[in-house]
Protein backbone atom coordinates (compact mmCIF):
# COMPACT_ATOMS: atom_id res chain seq x y z
CA UNK A 1 0.00 0.00 0.00
CA UNK A 2 2.01 3.13 -1.11
CA UNK A 3 -0.73 5.82 -1.92
CA UNK A 4 -4.15 5.64 0.08
CA UNK A 5 -7.28 6.07 -2.37
CA UNK A 6 -8.78 9.61 -2.72
CA UNK A 7 -11.82 10.82 -0.63
CA UNK A 8 -14.54 7.47 0.19
CA UNK A 9 -13.96 4.26 -1.88
CA UNK A 10 -15.85 0.47 -2.49
CA UNK A 11 -13.17 -2.42 -1.77
CA UNK A 12 -13.54 -5.87 -2.62
CA UNK A 13 -11.11 -8.64 -1.15
CA UNK A 14 -10.63 -11.05 -3.82
CA UNK A 15 -10.16 -14.88 -3.65
CA UNK A 16 -7.33 -16.99 -5.12
CA UNK A 17 -9.85 -17.60 -7.89
CA UNK A 18 -10.67 -14.29 -8.52
CA UNK A 19 -13.56 -13.82 -6.93
CA UNK A 20 -14.77 -11.19 -4.37
CA UNK A 21 -15.32 -12.52 -1.05
CA UNK A 22 -15.98 -9.18 0.49
CA UNK A 23 -17.56 -5.75 -0.01
CA UNK A 24 -16.40 -2.75 1.97
CA UNK A 25 -16.61 1.13 2.20
CA UNK A 26 -13.92 3.05 3.29
CA UNK A 27 -12.03 6.28 3.93
CA UNK A 28 -8.14 6.52 4.45
CA UNK A 29 -6.47 2.95 5.25
CA UNK A 30 -9.66 1.12 5.88
CA UNK A 31 -9.55 -1.35 3.57
CA UNK A 32 -6.02 -3.01 4.56
CA UNK A 33 -6.94 -2.45 8.52
CA UNK A 34 -8.48 -5.18 10.80
CA UNK A 35 -12.45 -5.81 10.59
CA UNK A 36 -14.48 -7.44 13.13
CA UNK A 37 -16.34 -10.11 10.86
CA UNK A 38 -14.13 -10.68 7.95
CA UNK A 39 -10.38 -11.97 7.29
CA UNK A 40 -7.90 -9.09 5.28
CA UNK A 41 -6.25 -10.73 2.79
CA UNK A 42 -2.63 -11.49 3.75
CA UNK A 43 -1.44 -10.67 0.27
CA UNK A 44 -2.35 -7.07 -0.31
CA UNK A 45 -2.51 -7.86 -4.24
CA UNK A 46 -6.03 -9.34 -3.22
CA UNK A 47 -7.13 -5.91 -1.75
CA UNK A 48 -9.45 -4.00 -5.08
CA UNK A 49 -9.95 -0.66 -5.03
CA UNK A 50 -12.89 -0.79 -7.28
CA UNK A 51 -13.71 3.41 -7.32
CA UNK A 52 -12.24 6.32 -5.01
CA UNK A 53 -13.01 9.89 -4.87
CA UNK A 54 -16.66 9.77 -3.73
CA UNK A 55 -18.67 11.17 -1.24
CA UNK A 56 -19.58 8.88 1.49
CA UNK A 57 -23.24 8.15 -0.18
CA UNK A 58 -21.81 7.40 -3.32
CA UNK A 59 -19.79 5.12 -1.98
CA UNK A 60 -22.68 3.08 0.47
CA UNK A 61 -24.83 3.29 -3.12
CA UNK A 62 -21.81 1.09 -4.72
CA UNK A 63 -21.15 -1.01 -1.75
CA UNK A 64 -25.07 -1.50 -1.75
CA UNK A 65 -25.42 -2.43 -5.30
CA UNK A 66 -22.67 -4.46 -5.35
CA UNK A 67 -23.05 -6.49 -2.19
CA UNK A 68 -26.75 -7.57 -3.81
CA UNK A 69 -25.44 -8.17 -7.26
CA UNK A 70 -22.99 -11.03 -5.33
CA UNK A 71 -25.44 -12.18 -2.81
CA UNK A 72 -24.20 -13.10 0.92
CA UNK A 73 -23.47 -16.83 2.12
CA UNK A 74 -25.01 -15.84 5.14
CA UNK A 75 -28.34 -16.18 2.94
CA UNK A 76 -27.71 -18.55 0.91
CA UNK A 77 -28.00 -15.82 -1.68
CA UNK A 78 -24.64 -15.60 -2.72
CA UNK A 79 -20.52 -15.63 -2.31
CA UNK A 80 -19.94 -12.66 0.15
CA UNK A 81 -19.20 -12.86 3.39
CA UNK A 82 -20.12 -9.53 4.29
CA UNK A 83 -22.90 -9.87 7.23
CA UNK A 84 -25.20 -7.13 6.37
CA UNK A 85 -25.83 -5.64 2.76
CA UNK A 86 -24.78 -2.13 3.72
CA UNK A 87 -28.44 -0.29 3.75
CA UNK A 88 -27.91 0.15 7.81
CA UNK A 89 -25.22 2.65 7.48
CA UNK A 90 -26.54 4.23 4.36
CA UNK A 91 -29.45 5.44 6.03
CA UNK A 92 -27.78 6.49 9.14
CA UNK A 93 -25.19 8.60 6.54
CA UNK A 94 -28.27 9.73 4.80
CA UNK A 95 -29.62 11.07 7.61
CA UNK A 96 -26.32 13.22 9.02
CA UNK A 97 -25.96 14.58 6.08
CA UNK A 98 -29.49 15.98 6.08
CA UNK A 99 -29.15 17.11 9.62
CA UNK A 100 -25.91 18.97 8.38
CA UNK A 101 -27.56 20.53 6.25
CA UNK A 102 -30.60 21.98 7.87
CA UNK A 103 -29.26 22.91 10.93
CA UNK A 104 -25.37 22.62 10.81
CA UNK A 105 -24.30 20.00 13.34
CA UNK A 106 -25.67 16.17 13.99
CA UNK A 107 -23.16 14.64 16.28
CA UNK A 108 -22.35 15.10 20.15
CA UNK A 109 -23.55 16.88 22.46
CA UNK A 110 -25.48 19.86 22.54
CA UNK A 111 -23.59 23.03 24.30
CA UNK A 112 -24.65 23.66 27.85
CA UNK A 113 -25.77 27.34 26.73
CA UNK A 114 -28.43 25.55 24.38
CA UNK A 115 -29.64 22.30 27.29
CA UNK A 116 -29.52 24.81 30.28
CA UNK A 117 -29.48 28.66 28.74
CA UNK A 118 -31.14 29.82 32.71
CA UNK A 119 -28.51 28.07 34.38
CA UNK A 120 -25.58 29.13 32.52
CA UNK A 121 -26.99 33.19 32.52
CA UNK A 122 -27.48 32.59 36.48
CA UNK A 123 -24.14 30.95 36.84
CA UNK A 124 -22.64 34.24 34.45
CA UNK A 125 -24.15 36.55 36.89
CA UNK A 126 -23.10 34.72 40.38
CA UNK A 127 -19.88 34.84 38.63
CA UNK A 128 -19.95 38.97 37.64
CA UNK A 129 -21.44 39.71 40.91
CA UNK A 130 -18.25 39.20 43.10
CA UNK A 131 -15.17 41.07 43.31
CA UNK A 132 -13.32 37.51 44.17
CA UNK A 133 -14.87 35.40 42.32
CA UNK A 134 -16.52 31.86 44.03
CA UNK A 135 -14.90 28.48 43.11
CA UNK A 136 -16.82 26.17 40.32
CA UNK A 137 -18.17 23.86 43.19
CA UNK A 138 -19.58 26.91 45.04
CA UNK A 139 -21.37 28.02 41.62
CA UNK A 140 -22.72 24.77 41.20
CA UNK A 141 -24.38 24.41 44.73
CA UNK A 142 -25.65 28.37 44.53
CA UNK A 143 -27.56 26.97 41.32
CA UNK A 144 -28.23 23.88 42.89
CA UNK A 145 -30.00 25.67 45.48
CA UNK A 146 -31.49 27.60 43.17
CA UNK A 147 -33.12 24.71 41.67
CA UNK A 148 -30.93 24.27 38.72
CA UNK A 149 -30.17 20.85 38.22
CA UNK A 150 -28.77 18.64 35.49
CA UNK A 151 -32.00 16.48 33.52
CA UNK A 152 -30.85 13.96 35.75
CA UNK A 153 -31.37 15.37 38.99
CA UNK A 154 -27.68 16.53 39.94
CA UNK A 155 -25.53 19.19 40.92
CA UNK A 156 -23.77 20.19 38.14
CA UNK A 157 -19.82 19.43 37.97
CA UNK A 158 -17.72 21.94 38.08
CA UNK A 159 -16.47 20.90 34.56
CA UNK A 160 -19.51 21.76 33.02
CA UNK A 161 -19.66 25.16 35.59
CA UNK A 162 -16.52 25.97 33.78
CA UNK A 163 -17.94 25.20 30.14
CA UNK A 164 -21.20 27.82 31.43
CA UNK A 165 -18.61 30.46 32.30
CA UNK A 166 -17.05 30.53 29.12
CA UNK A 167 -17.88 33.48 26.79
CA UNK A 168 -19.23 30.42 24.22
CA UNK A 169 -19.79 27.32 26.07
CA UNK A 170 -18.92 24.69 24.38
CA UNK A 171 -20.02 20.62 24.48
CA UNK A 172 -19.87 18.73 27.57
CA UNK A 173 -20.67 15.76 28.97
CA UNK A 174 -23.41 14.67 30.82
CA UNK A 175 -22.80 14.56 34.95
Amino acid sequence: MTDLPKGFYVYQYIREDGTPYYIGKGKDNRAWIKHKNVEIPTDKKHINIIVDNLSELEAFEIEMRLIWHYGRKIFGTGILENITDGSESFHLAKGRVKKRQTTGRCQGRFPIDVIAPDAVAYARKLNSDQKRKPSLRKIAAALADAGFLTESGKTYSATTIRAMLKKDAKKVENP
